[in-house]
């Protein structure tokens, strides 16, 4: 009985740590934020999309800090990564 409940409690451990959240499930995040950019540096945007595209970067702020609170450190490294290259290659004109 001992050996079934131990390996129920390991099989569990490892579902429970399959199931946690990854860098990569919050990539929308990243690619709208770089869009995001991409249209505040856009010189032919209106006023409007810009404004627009403000309201959302302050969102997705939010959202990010969110995401941080979701994922294990490592993920949160890769996620943070992910995040600025993005941000820098916007900020390079990068945009597509």
């Amino acid at each position: 009985m001992k050996i079934t409940q131990t390996a129920l409690f390991i099989f569990a451990c490892l579902i429970l740590n399959s199931c946690g959240k990854k860098a990569s499930d919050y990539d929308h995040l990243i690619n709208e934020y770089k869009d995001i950019i991409c249209i505040s540096k856009d010189t032919n945007a209106t006023m409007t999309q810009k404004t627009e595209a403000l309201q959302r970067q302050l969102s997705l702020q939010n959202e990010y800090i969110n995401a941080l609170k979701d994922l294990s450190n490592e993920e949160k490294a890769t996620f943070m990564l992910n995040w600025s290259s993005a941000l820098a290659k916007a900020n390079d004109g990068y945009c597509d």
